[in-house]
Formats: structure tokens, sequence, C-alpha cells
């Protein structure tokens, strides 16, 4: 499964989430982001405190 968009928390760039092709996601590192944030995150918006590669 390809990785689509990946994540990277502003505070900690270690911190990711990968949005996977079929809209799955994998988080990595010690962070919890929101709901909200996920699903922003899955429709690819831009995310409050991540930058998105």
């Amino acid at each position: 499964m390809e990785t689509m968009v990946t994540y990277s928390s502003k505070a900690n760039p270690f911190d990711l989430v990968q949005i996977k092709s079929d809209d799955s996601f994998v988080i990595i590192g010690d962070h919890e982001p929101t709901d909200e944030q996920l699903q922003a995150m899955v429709d690819w918006m831009d995310v409050d405190g991540y930058d998105a590669e």
C-alpha cells in the first residue's frame, strides 16, 4: 500500500502521520492528533501544527 501524503508535526518533525492510498493512516511518534485533524489529513487538507509532504 502506497503512502500518498505524510504530515510531520511542526513541534517535533519525528512525529508523523502517513496517509495511505486506501485512506487508512499510520501515526508514528508520541503525538496524538485529534479526530478532526486526522479527518482533515485523510482529506489532504492543511492542518494547523503540521506540514504536509
